[in-house]
């Protein structure tokens, strides 16, 4: 990876070279949307991570391609460090996400890695904090408050009534479009064009 995304994934050589400049970038440009830009961004940014890691601790030890022991080392030094089982799961995208787009044996998929994994996660895990979903009481409570006079409270209480009852995320409700709402004889039909889920 380097830059903004996937440019190791879109080689300028090889199988690649046949096709017109254009339809090249616009295949790169697909690649990058494999990934939200953030996530390149935290990618390059646990990549060069590593790379530092590797460097600091022996000359022998390769950042891409890195052995799987490498690897294992580097997760191991992360969880006694004391970082977080989520933050060391991400590292290992990372270095899994370089390894596949540089076409190199992935030392992630390696059973080594992976038990060290697992070994990391039973060890340091801690339960995902998750959200409490809005109650039909609170919401009932919310909308109470609401002016059905005023515009602003009136696209209010449709947003929240539409997020509710279609249980959608934020980035999903806010990326509707008038054209993604349809009303049938069975009730309205939301079209969500992306999801995390």
């Amino acid at each position: 990876m380097s830059g903004d995304g996937a440019e190791v994934a879109v080689r300028r050589d090889g199988d690649y070279a046949v096709l017109s400049s254009d339809l090249v970038e616009r295949v790169a440009d697909y690649a990058r949307a494999a990934r939200a830009a953030s996530t390149w961004r935290a990618y390059e940014t646990d990549l060069r991570h590593f790379a530092a890691w590797c460097a600091e601790h022996s000359p022998q030890l390769v950042a891409l391609p890195a052995s799987p022991a490498t690897v294992a080392g580097y997760l191991t030094a992360l969880a006694d460090s004391g970082y977080k089982p989520a933050t060391v799961r991400r590292r290992l995208a990372a270095i899994s996400v370089a390894h596949q787009l540089g076409r190199h044996p992935n030392p992630a998929a390696s059973p080594e890695v992976a038990t060290v994994w697992d070994g990391i996660r039973r060890v340091h895990g801690t339960a995902v904090k998750r959200k409490n979903a809005l109650e039909t009481r609170l919401l009932t409570q919310v909308l109470a408050e609401l002016d059905d006079s005023r515009l602003a409270d009136l696209r209010d209480r449709a947003l929240l009534l539409v997020g509710f009852a279609g249980c959608l995320r934020r980035s999903e409700l806010v990326a509707l479009d008038l054209t993604d709402i349809a009303e049938t004889p069975d009730g309205v039909v939301l079209t969500i064009r992306r999801s995390k889920t």
